[in-house]
């Protein structure tokens, strides 16, 4: 791992802390704010923060562009991301989820919500503690059975 604002050689780039600052906020922001992309899927309490996108798999034109990706043929949809961390000043996870041919990536957030909670109820329950967590999402199917 790098310290992105040391800068090692001629070639690497340095990162003021100023700037570091503000990129780490808009991180932040995709979870924390209610009009963040990921904003659903956060985990309160948790100080998630992350980057949403999408990929699309060929060239459209502009009218194929703007229509509506869930209509069109399976292989012929975008995939959606979404790549996670957390806690936001301590980090110890990290998650990256891939959904092929989602057309968003809001088909990503319940995989991440899902691994997040999972690996903090086991690793460090104690940041989990401060909410409940039925509150924010609803439970899988067959969750409460277990």
């Amino acid at each position: 791992i790098r310290d992105a604002q040391k800068k090692d050689s001629d070639n690497d780039v340095f990162i003021s802390p100023s700037t570091f600052k503000i990129v780490k906020q808009g991180l932040n922001n995709v979870f924390a704010l209610p009009g963040g992309t990921a904003h659903g899927y956060n985990i309160p309490g948790l100080g998630m923060s992350g980057k949403t996108g999408t990929a699309q798999l060929f060239q459209l034109s502009a009218q194929e562009l703007y229509a509506k990706c869930e209509k069109r043929e399976i292989m012929m949809r975008h995939h959606g991301w979404l790549i996670a961390y957390a806690p936001k000043d301590n980090p110890k996870l990290t998650v990256a989820v891939l959904a092929e041919h989602s057309c968003h990536s809001s088909a990503a957030g319940p995989m991440i919500r899902d691994i997040m909670t999972a690996y903090f109820k086991k690793y460090d329950p104690d940041l989990l503690k401060k909410t409940d967590l039925q509150i924010q999402y609803k439970a899988v199917p067959g969750e409460a059975d277990e």
